[in-house]
């Protein structure tokens, strides 16, 4: 997490949320660390420049997020299934992964993805308990490797086409194995000990070794990757949530546990990708994946990075407000509420937490819409409303969403700032516009400087900023985008727009944003009452989610949900961003 020594000049600290680590443990067994386990992802590269994460979903699926040659993250993708362990996964061939688990009867399932196109799931039998293994020593053969049920080390190994049957090649083992080939005609295999310990045995042309302690105290299944020049590199989860590696050079042996910064919530996942950097991928305490490299020949890791930063906006959304659900005469029942939303395909709760009227930094029920909402599979982001009159008071609101820990352990899944002038009921703008400029800047600049959290702008319309009878002259749009993951603009179509109107109202608000800030949109729509009164129509909202589609968004939603909860046919129409 970055931190800036600069917060204390507004008076603020910064919490470092570091997951406490588990009591050392005398007697390992595989339960110490199966939560941690279950988490890890798996990395590979099907085709140069691209890595694929697998994970295992919140409903069991298995998922998929890619990362394309130009930094650019997919949005994810499920392979289904139920899997009862976190994948495993390996590129055997060029456009070819092939990913293992463990089936919901203990059995290792296996499902191919080959150039986009999925196969069916497979059964490979077995019983193994956590997470397997696998290694391709060469193209066309696949070593396969688990945690038996007798806390061995199962084995069976695929080529020609053919598997060959299970054999257990011993030990006492308590987590899921890692397994490399350094030289083609070797296999090196690791494990967590019942002991704790990193446990290696390796196999040369006709036969296997015995088992070698190799120390350290583990708190997951390790991960290893083996280099071209007669190098492995080991790395597994520490006991205060950081990364411990273990290397073995050719000559000079293994060498000392070195210690990498975390922290991290899950057991580390390494690849060797075929230009020679390395990339590490883990999950943190916020339930986020993310990914850290190390070019080829360096010793130096880069910062960690979101695995796909947008996640939490993509796809429909909802709105709450501060007037609906916790400030005097709010109406919304928290579990109805969220139902409902569920039923009604929303992905993502955009909840407001504060803003600059009112007397708290935090609402008090807020944390309760969190767990709720993450209970029923959707994602939540806090936003708030700042006045930049007290930058410190605004940075602090903000802050607070970022470091917000449920009394269940959960959290944001994002942070939004809503830069807007026009305040709400009965109130005025703290400073002039032109000073809002500036300070929106500021503002997300120390933000950014404090958290890793996936960070968006709710911002004007851009027709509103365009410099042709705008109201909201020299919008920051590039100082904004450059410190933010994504842009959020308000596409609030004016009363006598309709239809067309609409669509065109919306492509071209949300055209501009992404083009002005350089950042993926979210758009979100508004329509008003007509003079005589005549409401947005079902068609109106057709014609904003066709308008916000055409212009390439990533995800949208309608503000707000308390005033359209009984519109059926708007959520409907709301559901069509689900396939993005």
């Amino acid at each position: 997490m970055r931190t800036t020594a600069a917060l204390a000049s507004l008076g603020l600290a910064a919490a470092l949320l570091t997951p406490a680590g588990p009591a050392l443990v005398p007697v390992a067994s595989w339960t110490d660390i199966a939560p941690v386990e279950l988490a890890s992802p798996a990395l590979s590269e099907p085709r140069d420049g691209v890595l694929e994460v697998w994970t295992r979903g919140a409903a069991g699926d298995l998922v998929r997020q890619e990362r394309s040659a130009t930094g650019a993250w997919s949005a994810p993708q499920s392979g289904g299934g139920i899997l009862t362990s976190s994948p495993a996964a390996t590129s055997m061939s060029p456009g070819r992964t092939d990913v293992f688990a463990r089936g919901g009867s203990g059995q290792v399932v296996h499902k191919t993805l080959v150039d986009g196109q999925w196969s069916g799931w497979t059964h490979l039998g077995g019983s193994i308990t956590g997470s397997p293994g696998v290694v391709s020593m060469h193209p066309g053969r696949l070593d396969l490797f688990a945690l038996g049920a007798s806390g061995d080390l199962v084995h069976r190994f695929y080529v020609g086409g053919v598997w060959s049957a299970w054999e257990s090649l011993g030990g006492s083992l308590a987590s899921g194995p890692a397994a490399v080939s350094m030289v083609f005609g070797r296999l090196d295999v690791f494990a967590r000990g019942t002991d704790a310990q990193l446990h290696h045995l390796f196999y040369t042309p006709g036969s296997w070794s015995g088992w070698e302690r190799l120390g350290g105290v583990l708190h997951s299944e390790p991960s290893a990757i083996a280099l071209g020049d007669g190098r492995i590199d080991v790395l597994v989860r520490g006991g205060e949530g950081d990364l411990r590696q273990k290397s073995f050079v050719r000559g000079p042996g293994w060498g000392a546990w070195t210690r990498l910064p975390g922290p991290v919530a899950s057991g580390p996942s390494i690849e060797l990708l075929h230009d020679g950097s390395a990339v590490v991928g883990a999950r943190d305490g916020a339930g986020r994946y993310l990914v850290r490299s190390r070019p080829a020949g360096s010793a130096t890791w880069s910062d960690w990075s979101l695995v796909d930063a947008i996640r939490p906006f993509r796809r429909a959304g909802a709105w709450v407000d501060l007037y609906d659900y916790e400030l005097p005469g709010a109406t919304l029942s928290r579990e109805v509420a969220l139902d409902d939303l569920r039923a009604r395909g929303v992905r993502t709760l955009y909840l407001q937490t504060s803003r600059f009227t009112v007397d708290f930094d935090m609402a008090s029920r807020a944390a309760s819409w969190v767990d709720g909402a993450h209970a029923r599979g959707m994602s939540v982001v806090g936003w708030y409303l700042p006045g930049y009159g007290d930058m410190a008071r605004d940075v602090r609101r903000t802050l607070a969403i970022a470091t917000l820990v449920t009394p269940a352990g959960g959290r944001f899944d994002a942070v939004g700032v809503d830069i807007e002038a026009h305040t709400g009921w009965g109130t005025t703008n703290e400073v002039s516009r032109t000073t809002m400029n500036t300070r929106a800047v500021e503002h997300l600049r120390w933000v950014r400087g404090a958290t890793n959290a996936p960070l968006a702008a709710i911002t004007p319309q851009p027709v509103a900023t365009d410099g042709v009878g705008e109201t909201w002259e020299g919008f920051p749009w590039r100082a904004v985008g450059g410190l933010t993951d994504l842009v959020v603009p308000m596409a609030y179509w004016p009363r006598t727009c309709h239809d067309l109107c609409v669509d065109d109202y919306a492509e071209t608000n949300a055209r501009w944003a992404r083009s002005w800030s350089g950042r993926p949109v979210h758009v979100v729509g508004r329509g008003y009452p007509a003079a005589d009164g005549t409401q947005v129509t079902d068609s109106d909202m057709a014609a904003f989610v066709q308008g916000a589609l055409e212009a390439g968004v990533v995800g949208g939603s309608f503000y707000d949900y308390a005033s359209t909860r009984t519109r059926t046919n708007f959520w409907v129409q709301l559901q069509r961003f689900n396939v993005l």
